[in-house]
């Protein structure tokens, strides 16, 4: 016999310690008085055994003698040696004798060698205080040995319970449920004329008398079958009930084989309104659940007849492996009412691709095997269709997949994708500029052009460009119908000469009321301009304003100013020096109406 694990062994040392007293064997002493004359607990028996894979039931019954309801705790360990242990945390027990039950389950995994046991301790406490521990014990039994026909050492087939389930997480008197079996030959030769025999007086068989021929089974072959119970009234306050199955076959050499098996279920007790009682240990069901962990596209916004990629994120949360995964892009599946696999493929044609459709290939995407817990991508490339309105669509996806036991499941998804319809417009001159001189105004002819299909409506139109001064930059375009425009005229002041880049912003609010703007660039080139000849001078050389009689000053030494002024007191001439017709030419010089000059690039200055 193997020794409790160390775990358990620190486990029983401490609640030990807690009770402050020596254990008698079974049984720990109470290490508040008070609370053992008021509570008290007993176990149906303190050691039990059972076969490899089973669950062992231990009924223990708190009774409360005190004058006060009492909610009692239930500590035992999370798990042994043999396999997993299961209890309520609490049992409520009325005052004035009151009691209740309480079931503590352990689940012998199945490979355990036999004779292996172990003991954990379960223990009571009320608000803290210890009021009871009890060692119960496990013992594993062998299986019973089977007398076979042929030789002992001869070749011979063995058929075994591998694992069984239900349809349902949690069962109680009244229920209809259906229990799977599955059957493996784990012998060297076939089985022939499997017979399963489920006759008891606890769950009633329905739809068959509770016989089901199974034919052949080949050796290291595996079956799963079905068979469809009603729970007895007689359970009424059981939590646990057993199914025996009596299984037999013969070999191809004609010896015959009989085995038996035990089935073990817990059911859902209603112990009373005015008692609650403590929430059973359900049966763990196994499968995949495979679900879009997250999505995303390349393409931001998406706009009718835009192309994209779509990314998704498939994450298996299950707690078993999924098996030749397949992606079905618009959903449309339907699996199959048996949940057994059926020939052929997947069908996929039957999905709803109205908005968003593939390019480049099928709406199915084969993703393979998807481990418990792991984490994949796929990547489909897709088309908005271009009758699409703006708004926000659903697409469905399915995945398709097999569970270790070899059942087609199906699981559906939804995500959501917001499609736009954004302007297309056009910004540039609606006609040519001219030559643009740094220093000057210039005018800016620019246009705004509708290319869409719709009516677009806009906000303000903002025109700016670096190291430039722009007059009468901003308007209101509002709507424009398709291959409607609008034109603003702006003034340019650059400050230097080269290539320049006019900025244009435009606002809008898209369909789903969010404020956006475009921006436009346009390009010009902008030339040296002429110095400013200011008031003041004549230009020689001409007569009139046009012909370039701007007055020019003349720059003169402090001498020259005390010559002038000694000759106005002789009566000479003394205004100031003029340039010569041969220093400041006058061609070309426009006319400038009392304003400044600007001489045209070549020209030279006074």
């Amino acid at each position: 016999m193997k020794r409790p694990s160390f775990n358990t062994f620190i486990f029983g040392l401490l609640l030990l310690a807690l009770a402050a007293g020596l254990a008698l064997p079974g049984r720990a002493l109470a290490a508040n008085p008070q609370q053992a004359d008021q509570v008290s607990v007993t176990v149906d028996s303190s050691a039990k055994s059972g076969l490899p894979g089973s669950t062992v039931v231990y009924n223990f019954t708190v009774t409360n003698a005190g004058a006060a309801d009492q909610t009692v705790s239930i500590t035992v360990p999370a798990s042994s040696m043999l396999g997993s242990i299961s209890a309520p945390a609490s049992v409520f027990v009325a005052a004035g004798g009151g009691s209740a039950s309480v079931q503590v389950a352990v689940n012998i995994a199945s490979g355990t060698p036999p004779s292996s046991s172990e003991g954990i301790i379960v223990a009571f406490s009320v608000g803290g205080t210890l009021v009871d521990s009890i060692l119960i014990t496990t013992t594993v039994s062998a299986p019973p040995t089977q007398q076979p026909t042929t030789p002992p050492g001869a070749a011979r087939p063995l058929v075994v319970v591998s694992s069984y389930y239900l349809d349902k997480d949690s069962i109680a008197v009244g229920d209809s449920f259906k229990l799977f079996v599955e059957l493996k030959n784990n012998g060297t030769l076939d089985a022939n004329n499997l017979i399963l025999s489920f006759i008891n007086e606890s769950f009633l068989p329905q739809d068959t008398g509770g016989v089901v021929a199974l034919g052949s089974l080949g050796t290291g072959g595996d079956r799963t079958i079905s068979q469809r119970f009603l729970v007895s009234s007689g359970m009424a306050g059981i939590g646990v009930g057993t199914i025996p199955v009596k299984l037999s076959y013969s070999d191809a050499n004609g010896g015959a084989y009989s085995e038996s098996f035990s089935i073990t279920l817990q059911l859902r007790v209603y112990s009373g309104a005015a008692q609650p009682t403590a929430t059973p240990t359900q049966a763990q069901i196994f499968r995949p659940q495979l679900v879009i962990a997250g999505y995303s596209t390349d393409t931001d916004p998406l706009q009718p007849g835009t192309q994209f990629s779509l990314n998704v994120d498939v994450s298996n949360l299950g707690n078993a492996d999924a098996r030749a995964v397949t992606l079905v892009l618009g959903g449309g599946v339907t699996p199959d009412a048996s949940g057994t696999p059926v020939p052929g493929g997947v069908p996929g044609g039957s999905g709803d691709l109205t908005n968003f459709a593939p390019v480049g290939s099928s709406n199915l995407v084969y993703l393979g095997d998807l481990p418990a817990g792991a984490l994949t991508k796929a990547t489909m490339r897709l088309i908005v269709n271009v009758s699409a309105n703006p708004g926000a669509y659903t697409l469905k996806i399915s995945f398709v997949y097999s569970d270790p036991k070899g059942n087609r499941l199906v699981d559906d998804q939804v995500i959501t994708l917001l499609v736009y319809r954004l302007p297309s417009v056009d910004v540039n001159f609606y006609r040519d500029p001219g030559i643009l001189f740094s220093g000057q105004p210039n005018v800016l002819p620019l246009q705004v052009v509708n290319l869409g299909r719709n009516q677009a409506v806009l906000g303000n139109m903002t025109v700016s460009a670096p190291g430039a001064e722009i007059q009468n930059n901003t308007s209101l375009v509002g709507p424009l119908d398709p291959g409607g425009f609008f034109t603003l005229d702006s003034t340019l002041i650059p400050q230097a000469a080269g290539e320049m880049e006019l900025q244009v912003v435009i606002n809008y609010t898209d369909d789903f009321g969010q404020a956006r703007e475009l921006v436009k660039t346009v390009k010009v080139n902008v030339q040296e301009g002429a110095p400013v000849i200011g008031p003041g001078t004549e230009v020689p050389g001409g007569d009139g304003v046009n012909g370039g009689g701007v007055p020019i000053p003349v720059e003169e030494t402090f001498w020259q100013k005390v010559l002038r002024f000694f000759k106005g007191l002789i009566g000479l001439d003394s205004a100031q020096p003029q340039p010569s017709p041969k220093e400041i030419p006058t061609e070309g010089i426009p006319p400038t109406d009392g304003k400044p000059i600007i001489i045209p690039p070549g020209g030279k200055g006074g």
